[in-house]
């Protein structure tokens, strides 16, 4: 009996060992299984694009008027501070019509700011030396004018009267970018939902403001003679004009959102066999969408991703971006 009582114990307790065996070889099983699940979930999934070449023209960008080309300038030689004026761009003013009144007391004061009270001899000026009214010198269409409230310069334009001639766009460019612009340079013009073709004729020596709903800008006028003009181009027109300044190039770019900057400057993140690899770049031209890289190749497999990423970290690639769009 004894011997048949030590016998069953041996057996209960070869089968605890057996079963605790089975359980952590169960439990390993599991974790093997669902390690690469947790490894998985915890790896950032990104999308990838390669560099594009683009070309690109340097430009400047202008609005301006369509007016005819034979153009006369109402002047006057002393500063002159236009309170209203009683023509409209785009309408007809005959030789001899007041087109403008002045604002006398305010011109005296800008000849006097001008020129300094020490500077003009007792009696050699007057409030009586300054126009009440501009006056018309010739017949046409009035495709400028002043505005009214601000000094006027000996020389500059009052307003602006086309006589007859081909029509050309009279636009105005930023003081900013006056300085690419020169005459002979390729235009294309857009007005009335149609593209013209033209070239820089003449820029203006003349600088002035201009104003808009978000405040004032220094601009010079430029003439662009219109090389293609067809019977439904009209004076008065509104226009833009896109002034080509430079000759294209082909350069290579990424999308913005595959661009990142830190402290230390520009870089990406390269897709390396299932890694980011840092790579520091730098940026040139800017365009719709998409940028200037420099020190990048035609080859390199860029990551784009809205997260946080580390040098050298794992990622999982979801897709390639095939092409970059313009405007995205």
């Amino acid at each position: 009996m004894k011997k048949t009582a030590k016998f069953s114990s041996d057996r209960k307790e070869t089968a605890i060992k057996l079963t605790v065996l089975v359980l952590i070889a169960a439990l390993g099983a599991l974790i093997t299984l669902s390690l690469p699940t947790a490894v998985n979930s915890s790896v950032p999934r990104v999308n990838t694009v390669f560099p594009d070449i683009k070309s690109y023209t340097p430009a400047v960008t202008c609005t301006g008027r369509i007016e005819y080309s034979d153009l006369h300038s109402v002047v006057c030689d002393i500063p002159v501070v236009i309170s209203s004026y009683n023509v409209s761009e785009g309408q007809h003013a005959d030789e001899g019509q007041v087109i403008a009144l002045v604002d006398v007391d305010a011109a005296a004061a800008a000849v006097t700011a001008m020129y300094g009270a020490e500077n003009i001899p007792q009696g050699s000026f007057t409030a009586d030396d300054i126009p009440k009214q501009i006056i018309a010198d010739t017949s046409g269409t009035v495709c400028y004018v002043g505005k009214a409230g601000e000094t006027i310069l000996p020389g500059e334009p009052i307003a602006r009267i086309g006589q007859k001639g081909d029509l050309q766009l009279t636009a105005a460019v930023s003081q900013r970018d006056i300085s690419k612009v020169c005459v002979g340079q390729n235009v294309s013009i857009t007005a009335a939902d149609k593209t013209y073709s033209g070239t820089v004729s003449d820029i203006s020596g003349f600088a002035r403001k201009e104003y808009d709903t978000i405040g004032a800008d220094t601009v010079v006028d430029v003439s662009v003679t219109v090389d293609d003009a067809t019977e439904e181009l009209r004076s008065g027109y509104s226009a833009e004009g896109v002034i080509q300044t430079g000759v294209s190039e082909q350069i290579l770019t990424l999308p913005y959102n595959a661009i990142c900057q830190d402290d230390s400057g520009e870089y990406v993140y390269i897709f390396d066999s299932g890694s980011a690899k840092r790579k520091d770049i730098s940026t040139g031209i800017e365009l719709a969408g998409c940028a200037q890289v420099i020190g990048l190749d035609l080859s390199d497999e860029i990551i784009v991703y809205d997260g946080e990423l580390s040098a050298n970290c794992l990622v999982i690639r979801d897709g390639i971006v095939s092409k970059q769009e313009d405007g995205e």
